[in-house]
C-alpha cells in the first residue's frame, strides 16, 4: 500500500492550524482520548511533528532551523539550571509554538510541497474568517471581553465564558496587523471578482475585529499596515512619490510636524471603540506634542508615560548584565509588556540572539524568494510584527503561525507562482511577478 505523504502532512498541518485558530471548538466540544482532548492544540501539533519526523525526517536537519535549535538549547539549559524536575517537558512547552510555525514553513517550502500551500492557506484563512465573525458578534455585545481574557479589570470573572463564545485573547489580535498588508496584495492580485470579494471581506472582518477588540497597540498597527499597503509599491515607484514627498516637505515648512501628528491622533481618538482606547490614544497624542515626562523612578503619569517607563526599567535591567540578563524577580511589575526589551533584560544577548536570528534569517531568506512587488507588502508585515514586540508581548501559536508561515505562504495563493517545479527552484522563479 502506497502512503501519500503529502496528504498526511496536509491533513495534520490543517488540523494544527484549525485547533490553533479556532480554540472555541475544543472549549465547547470535549471528546477525550487517553485524557487528551481530541481537538486540543497539543494533540494535533504533536501528531504533526510526528508525521513530519516519519515522512519527511530531512526537515529536522534543515539549516533553516539552526537558530531555533539554539533557542531550544538555551531554554533547556535555563530550565535545567533553575532546578526544574521536568526540563525536557518545560522546554517543549516553551518552544513548541514557534517550532510548529517553522516546521510548517520548512515542510511546505523546502520539500517539494509548494503546490499544496494554497490549500492549507485557504483553510487557515477560512478559519480566521470564522474567528473574526465570532469576535465581532461577541465584542459588539461585550466590548471589554478581550481585555477580560488577557487579565483586564473589566469583567474578569467572565473570561472563560467569553472564550466559549469565540472571543479571542491578545494573541489573536496581535497576529492581525501582519496579515493586513499581504492580504491587500492578494486582493490586488486576485484573478476574478469572487476572489477579490473574498479577500476584501476578510480584510474588513480583520479590521472590524481589531477595532472592536479595544486593544490599542494592535489597532494602531493594523491601521498603519492598511495605510502603507493601500499606498502600494507601484505608487511609491512612480511619479506619485515625487508629488507626495514634495507636498510633505511643503506641509512641514508651514506646520509643526509634531502638532500635525498629534492632531491626527486626536481625530482618530474620536472614533475609538471604547473610552479606554480613546484615553490611551489621546495620551499618545499628548506625548507626541511634547506633553510627556517619564523616568525609571516616576510614580505618576498617563498611560503613554507609564508605558514608556517600562523602557527605562528594561534598559536598566539589561545594563546590569548585558550578556546573560537578570532574574525576572528583579524586574518591576509590568516591564514584561515590552517583549524585545524585556527579553534583553532577563536573558541578555545570549537569550535574545536566537529569536532575533530566526526573525532576520527568515526575513532575508524569503525576501530572496519573492518578487519585488510582494516584498513591499511582506516587509511591512515583518515590520509590524517586530514593532508589536517593541510595545507589547508577542508570541504564541497564532502569532508565530501567522508571521512565519501564513504571511510568506500567501505569496503562492494568488500570484500564479506555483507551477510544475517544486522546492527552492520554484521559489527562485518569482522574479517574473510584477505589480
Amino acid at each position: 500500500m502506497t502512503i501519500n505523504r503529502s496528504k498526511i502532512i496536509l491533513f495534520t498541518a490543517t488540523m494544527s492550524l484549525f485547533t490553533t485558530i479556532l480554540k472555541v471548538v475544543s472549549l465547547n466540544i470535549s471528546y477525550s482520548i487517553m485524557g487528551l482532548n481530541f481537538l486540543s492544540i497539543e494533540l494535533w501539533v504533536g501528531l504533526f511533528f510526528l508525521s513530519v519526523a516519519v515522512l519527511y525526517p530531512v526537515v529536522y536537519t534543515s539549516t533553516r532551523l539552526g537558530w531555533f535549535y539554539l533557542y531550544i538549547f538555551y531554554t533547556f539549559i535555563v530550565s535545567l539550571s533553575s532546578g526544574g524536575s521536568s526540563s525536557l517537558i518545560t522546554t517543549y512547552q516553551v518552544t513548541s509554538d514557534l517550532g510548529c510555525a517553522l516546521v510548517l514553513y520548512v515542510v511546505f517550502f523546502e520539500t517539494g510541497n509548494l503546490k499544496t500551500i494554497p490549500r492549507v492557506v485557504y483553510a487557515a484563512l477560512f478559519f480566521i474568517m470564522i474567528s473574526c465573525v465570532l469576535n465581532v458578534f461577541g465584542l459588539v455585545r461585550n466590548p471589554f471581553a478581550a481585555r477580560a481574557i488577557v487579565g483586564g479589570s473589566e469583567g474578569l470573572g467572565m473570561a472563560s465564558a467569553y472564550q466559549r463564545m469565540g472571543i479571542s485573547g491578545y494573541g489573536f489580535f496581535s497576529g492581525i496587523p501582519p496579515l493586513i498588508p499581504v492580504l491587500v496584495y492578494s486582493y490586488r492580485k486576485a484573478q476574478n471578482v469572487a476572489q477579490k470579494l473574498q479577500f476584501g471581506v476578510l480584510i474588513g472582518l480583520l479590521m472590524a475585529s481589531v477595532f472592536f477588540g479595544s486593544l490599542t497597540a494592535p489597532l494602531l498597527l493594523a491601521i498603519i499596515g492598511l495605510i502603507l499597503a493601500i499606498l502600494g509599491v507601484k505608487r511609491l515607484k512612480r511619479g506619485y512619490s515625487i508629488v507626495a514627498i514634495s507636498m510633505l516637505v511643503l506641509v512641514l515648512l508651514f506646520f509643526n510636524p509634531q502638532q500635525l501628528i498629534s492632531s491626527a491622533l486626536n481625530r482618530l481618538a474620536d472614533f475609538a471603540p471604547t473610552r479606554d482606547v480613546e484615553i490611551r490614544v489621546r495620551d499618545v497624542a499628548g506625548a507626541v506634542s511634547g506633553d510627556f515626562e517619564a523616568t525609571s523612578t516616576s510614580t505618576e503619569g498617563n498611560s503613554a508615560e507609564s508605558r514608556f517607563q517600562r523602557v527605562f526599567w528594561n534598559l536598566e535591567g539589561f545594563s546590569k548584565n548585558p550578556l546573560f540578563g537578570i532574574s525576572r524577580a528583579e524586574m518591576p511589575y509590568g516591564s514584561f509588556h515590552l517583549f524585545w526589551l524585556f527579553r534583553l533584560a532577563t536573558t541578555g544577548i545570549i537569550g535574545t540572539l536566537p529569536l532575533l536570528g530566526i526573525f532576520f534569517s527568515m526575513t532575508l531568506t524569503n525576501r530572496r524568494k519573492f518578487s519585488a512587488s510582494f516584498n513591499y507588502y511582506y516587509l511591512i508585515s515583518m515590520f509590524l510584527f517586530f514593532s508589536m514586540g517593541l510595545v507589547k508581548v508577542i508570541g504564541g501559536w497564532f502569532v508565530y503561525g501567522v508571521i512565519y508561515f501564513i504571511v510568506p505562504s500567501i505569496y503562492y495563493v494568488t500570484s500564479n507562482n506555483v507551477s510544475s517545479t517544486t522546492g527552492e527552484n520554484l521559489a527562485n522563479q518569482s522574479e517574473s511577478d510584477t505589480n
